[in-house]
């Protein structure tokens, strides 16, 4: 889009993405960091992957919730908050944004 910069734009890599070829989506998730462009993480998956092997962190921003890790924790109690408390602390870790999805519910 002509006349908006870089630096507005966020670009969202899906977590489960990051399990297939890691090494080439990583290159050019850098590139676009290099470009100016916001990089989130779509931390949404149902199975994690170890954030704590991206260094540099490539991101700067990370998405924590989405509808079916929610359900997950809400099947399994307390224990099926680790996700989420994971994410948060790597967030808070490497200085990233936290941006909370999918917390809403039928009755909000």
């Amino acid at each position: 889009v002509q006349g908006v910069p870089c630096g507005a734009i966020v670009i969202e890599a899906p977590e489960r993405a990051l399990s297939g070829d890691a090494e080439t989506i990583l290159a050019t998730l850098d590139d676009l960091r290099a470009s100016g462009f916001q990089v989130a993480l779509d931390g949404g998956g149902m199975v994690p992957i170890d954030l704590s092997k991206y260094e540099p962190v490539p991101f700067t921003s990370i998405k924590v919730g989405g509808q079916a890790m929610l359900r997950l924790a809400e099947r399994l109690g307390l224990s099926g908050t680790g996700a989420i408390s994971t994410r948060l602390r790597f967030a808070r870790a490497a200085g990233l944004e936290t941006v909370a999805v999918g917390a809403e519910s039928e009755g909000t």
